[in-house]
C-alpha cells in the first residue's frame, strides 16, 4: 500500500541533481552501477546535510518503460521503503488519485495546506481522496481499496483535464473520451479490465501532454456554458 512510500520532499537544488542523474543512468535503456552508486551516495549526504529524502530504487528491479522513469523523474511514481516499485501489482482508487494529484502541480502544492472536512483520518490517503471528491475528479461513494479498472481510471483522468463534459454528451462513455487524445495509446486493455501499476503509469504518462479543456464563455442564446481546449497549457507545461 502507498501508505508505506516516502513522501517527504528534497529542495529544488537536490531534484535537479537527481533527475540528471536518473537521465544519464537511462542512456541505451540500461542502468549504470556507477550512476547508481553515485545516486545513492548523493542522496545519503543529501540526508546526512538535514533534507530528507525518498528512498533509492532499488538497481534490482529494473525498469525499462520510458513512460514509468519519466513518472519517477516527476516524482509522480515513488517507491518502497524497499526501492521496489512493483509496477506488476494491481492499484487501487486511493492510489490512482494520489498519483492524479502528484501529477497535477497546482493540486499537488493546495494538499500541503488542505484541511479535509468529513472524512475519516482512518485511512492512509484521507487528505488526497477527500480533496479529490472536492475537485469532482473521484465520487463521493468511491471506496479508497478497491482495484481501479480502465474505465475507472479513465474517468478519473478525463475530469482532471477538464474533458466531463464530453463524456456526458457521450452519454458518460469516459473511456472513449479518453481514446479521442490518445490517453489509453498502447493499452491493450478493455474498459472493465483492472488496472497494474504499470497501467495507471502509462495512461497517466500519455495525460501529462492532452491540453486542458476549460469554460471559456456563457453562452446565453442556449443557456450552456461553451468550453475551449487550450493548446500548450498541460499537466507537463505545469510540472516543467
Amino acid at each position: 500500500m502507498l501508505e508505506n512510500l516516502y513522501t517527504t520532499k528534497m529542495s529544488d537544488d537536490k531534484k535537479v541533481l537527481k533527475r540528471r542523474f536518473s537521465k544519464i543512468s537511462r542512456k541505451n535503456g540500461k542502468t549504470s552501477k556507477i550512476i547508481s552508486a553515485l545516486t545513492a551516495l548523493l542522496l545519503s549526504i543529501t540526508l546526512l546535510s538535514g533534507y530528507a529524502v525518498m528512498a533509492v530504487l532499488d538497481p534490482s528491479e529494473e525498469i525499462k518503460e520510458e513512460y514509468a522513469l519519466s513518472l519517477i523523474d516527476y516524482e509522480i511514481l515513488r517507491g518502497y521503503p524497499d526501492g521496489k516499485m512493483r509496477l506488476s501489482e494491481p492499484i487501487t482508487n486511493a492510489e490512482a488519485i494520489t498519483l492524479i494529484l502528484r501529477a497535477h502541480k497546482g493540486y499537488r502544492d493546495m494538499l500541503e495546506t488542505y484541511i479535509p472536512k468529513g472524512e475519516s483520518e482512518n485511512h492512509w490517503a484521507y487528505k488526497e481522496i477527500a480533496l479529490a471528491k472536492d475537485l469532482k475528479i473521484a465520487e463521493s461513494d468511491i471506496v479508497p481499496d478497491e482495484i481501479i479498472t480502465v474505465s475507472g481510471f479513465s474517468k478519473m483522468l478525463v475530469l482532471l483535464l477538464g474533458y466531463g463534459v464530453k463524456a456526458e454528451q457521450r452519454g458518460g462513455d469516459y473511456v472513449s473520451v479518453a481514446k479521442r487524445p490518445g490517453i489509453l495509446d498502447g493499452l491493450d486493455k478493455d474498459a472493465e479490465d483492472i488496472l497494474t501499476r504499470k497501467d495507471a503509469a502509462l495512461m497517466l504518462s500519455n495525460a501529462l501532454d492532452v491540453p486542458f479543456m476549460e469554460a471559456s464563455s456563457y453562452n446565453a442564446e442556449i443557456k450552456t456554458l461553451e468550453y475551449v481546449i487550450k493548446e500548450g497549457n498541460t499537466l507537463r507545461s505545469l510540472l516543467d
